[in-house]
């Protein structure tokens, strides 16, 4: 070492120097390491709430689907509609029936914990656990804010868990059941009134309040990086390298869990359609072999009950597309969507030759992307198109390409019944309708399998209208990349 420099170098290692250094170096770990804690907290939550969310809108949907299509089909038929149906032969549950048995798969399966409870139970829900704090401020926060829902961290029965409730609603088909039921302790139900609580219980496995442990621990660490300088700043180092491994095993963790929950979704919709196989078949018998013996109402219960099993099916599907569609890796290439949309479109002009619709396609429409799942995404937006302009004497269906704000954006636009742009929000969120079942059938989920798709790729997509004069949905994709020769 040259002698000039050994002074420097034995000031630069002085122990005040070394200190400071190590002081420095310690705080700004500790500020990294504290954020890393809260964004860990925040990811763990946010993965928590979202999931809960879906369940929660795919458990209140499919209750209404089996009250209107299957329970009130049912009924003038002469099938016994009870809470204890599995003591009488050919009984079905009533719909709160069926959604305490779906919880508690939902439970067996993924350890979720479902409850419906009330401040009215029938007597035969009376012997249920009774509510704790948190079931009576969640009743009483949704009977205020029926729209909001209403949850909370907190430890539940020795977990660290999300404690997520909405509003059961009283809908039209159940008001009379409610009011005229023996049985029922309150009997002046009105549409809309909070009848009581959907609440769903997912353990967060400590995960969280394990990351906080661990990242206090570190805060003390910190205090003796400063008396051992160097040291510290060894034993830091060793310490992040486990907080990365941590972190690994975490996000291992939270990618399980949602393998988890797609076997289930594939589980639920075998179960399902195990019962849904035996409505179809006893309804098919009625038709062809007992249609003699009924009259006009009968024969369309009967035909009624066939298209809600029909319904339910389908929403089974959409809804397992839907997840495999969160999941799936992209095979990216170049796409020809010109071609893509002309397969789709002479596939419905196929199945409905007698409809005057005019398809209008840009030839040249290339993407870079998935090509199964961009097919997906056309299918469902000519899909929609095809079906808003069903009322149209001559429907025009277009798409192509345009240019906003110097990005080129991609397009499916018709003339059929448009939507009103204040309620465009709700477009692309699951199960959400802006049109009656009635007037447009459908599950609610192609447009927000759409914008999963789209968001995936990393592009966005968005819609305009006008009530009566039709719709356009815009997206966009990534550049097709340029290849170096």
């Amino acid at each position: 070492m040259d002698r000039a420099q050994g002074p420097y170098v034995k000031h630069f290692l002085s122990k005040r120097n070394i200190v400071i250094a190590g002081v420095f170096f310690v705080l700004i770990d500790a500020v990294m390491i504290w954020q890393l804690s809260r964004l860990s907290e925040r990811q763990t939550e946010q993965s928590a709430l979202g999931d809960n969310s879906v369940l929660a809108t795919a458990i209140t949907e499919m209750r209404e689907i089996y009250t209107s299509d299957v329970v009130n089909r049912l009924i003038p038929a002469g099938v016994k509609v009870t809470h204890d149906f599995e003591r009488h032969k050919g009984a079905i549950p009533l719909p709160v029936t069926f959604t305490m048995k779906l919880g508690d798969r939902i439970y067996r399966k993924l350890g979720v914990k479902v409850r419906l409870y009330s401040e009215y139970p029938f007597p035969w829900s009376k012997s249920r656990a009774p509510l704790d704090d948190f079931g009576r401020e969640a009743i009483i926060e949704l009977r205020r804010n029926p729209d909001k829902p209403f949850y909370r961290f907190e430890t539940f029965q020795g977990d660290y868990s999300l404690r997520y409730a909405t509003a059961d609603r009283m809908k039209r088909q159940c008001v009379s059941c409610h009011n005229t039921h023996p049985q029922s302790p309150k009997t002046d139900w009105k549409i809309g009134d909070v009848r009581g609580v959907l609440e769903i219980t997912k353990p967060l496995a400590g995960l969280t309040r394990k990351n906080r442990s661990d990242f206090h621990a570190v805060f003390l660490f910190a205090t003796m990086f400063m008396i051992l300088g160097t040291l510290g700043l060894v034993v830091l180092a060793v310490w992040l390298k486990g907080a990365a491994l941590q972190l690994t095993e975490l996000t291992g963790q939270l990618k399980n869990a949602n393998l988890e929950l797609d076997a289930f979704n594939y589980s639920v919709a075998h179960d399902l359609r195990t019962p849904l196989t035996i409505l179809s078949g006893f309804s098919k018998v009625l038709l062809e072999d007992h249609s003699n013996l009924m009259d006009a109402q009968g024969r369309e219960c009967a035909s009624g009950i066939a298209r809600g099993v029909d319904r339910m099916s389908r929403l089974i599907d959409d809804m397992l597309r839907f997840a495999k569609v969160t999941h799936a890796e992209l095979e990216r290439k170049i796409v020809d969507l010109s071609q893509t949309a002309s397969s789709i479109a002479s596939g419905f002009l196929a199945t409905q030759h007698e409809r005057k619709v005019e398809f209008k396609i840009e030839p040249g429409l290339t993407a870079y992307g998935d090509a199964n799942l961009l097919g997906l995404v056309l299918e469902n937006l000519i899909g929609n198109a095809w079906k808003y302009t069903g009322k149209r004497d001559r429907a025009l269906i277009e798409i192509g390409k345009t240019f906003s704000r110097g990005e080129k954006t991609f397009f499916v636009r018709d003339n059929g019944a448009g939507f009103d742009m204040a309620q465009s929000p709700r477009l692309f969120i699951s199960f959400q309708r802006l049109h009656s079942k009635e007037d447009f059938p459908g599950s609610g989920i192609g447009l927000a399998t759409v914008r999963r798709i789209i968001q995936r790729h990393g592009g966005k997509v968005w819609a305009e209208g006008e009530v009566g004069k039709g719709a356009a949905f815009y997206f966009t994709l990534p550049e097709i990349p340029s290849v170096s020769r």
